[in-house]
């Protein structure tokens, strides 16, 4: 997997008991689950808009992940939440690109929503 090593200020200064790591790196075997995370927040946020719900899938993930595009929160192993990001949107370094928000169920409205948006946007202003 992708070892980037980038220091999120905003997991530093949420307030919050937890102890929660954002990172790019994930361990073999946890794309399944951020991928089932993903889907389950889409067929959540659009129930009813689709019959087949799936956006995206374990290898989809891992290869946004080892090109540093996958966002990662955890909480100990369990996977909190995850955002996909990149800090050049149709080749324009002066533009990012935020998508596929998701937070496990056992963790919504506690604010991870919120964090992963302000890792993902300090991720491409600090990256450019």
């Amino acid at each position: 997997m992708a070892t980037t090593d980038f220091i999120f200020d905003a997991i530093a200064s949420y307030p919050s008991n937890k102890d929660y790591i954002a990172s790019f790196n994930i361990k073999d075997g946890e794309e399944e689950k951020i991928s089932n995370i993903v889907n389950l927040a889409y067929k959540r946020g659009e129930n009813g808009m689709w019959k087949i719900y799936g956006r995206t899938n374990p290898d989809e993930i891992k290869n946004f992940c080892n090109n540093n595009n996958i966002i990662v929160i955890k909480e100990n192993d369990t996977i909190v939440g995850s955002i996909y990001v990149t800090n050049s949107f149709n080749n324009n370094s002066n533009l990012g690109e935020l998508g596929m928000l998701a937070v496990n169920e056992d963790y919504l409205g506690q604010g991870v929503g919120s964090l992963l948006i302000k890792c993902a946007e300090e991720y491409c202003k600090k990256s450019n």
